[in-house]
């Protein structure tokens, strides 16, 4: 144990390459990593919600939140779309960034 310690205080150390070839860490990884299609979505739907596109990021959120195999809920889609619905300008009938929106929110 530690030998791993010291291994990973290394300058050399890679996390890209612990994830890539850890055992547990693939087993974990393994259900978003079948199909391409749920990191493609999800990477735009965060990348949508970032810009203040709330509506198309809710649209997105909402379709990888269930595309998990053997899973009830993606959570990260869950909360985020939350987030959206919670705090979301819909007084024009949407669900549009509040004027205050800058990129990002501080999580407690």
């Amino acid at each position: 144990r530690e030998k791993v310690k010291e291994q990973k205080q290394t300058a050399d150390f890679s996390v890209l390459d612990l994830i890539n070839t850890d055992r547990d860490i693939r087993v974990m990884r393994e259900p978003y990593t079948r199909s391409s299609d749920f990191f493609d979505t999800f990477d735009m739907a965060y990348r949508n919600y970032e810009a203040g596109e709330w509506e198309l990021a809710k649209q997105m959120f909402e379709d990888t939140k269930g595309m998990l195999p053997n899973r009830a809920d993606d959570g990260p889609s869950s909360v985020l779309l939350q987030y959206i619905k919670e705090h979301a300008d819909t007084s024009q009938g949407g669900f549009a960034a509040p004027k205050w929106w800058q990129g990002y929110r501080l999580v407690k």
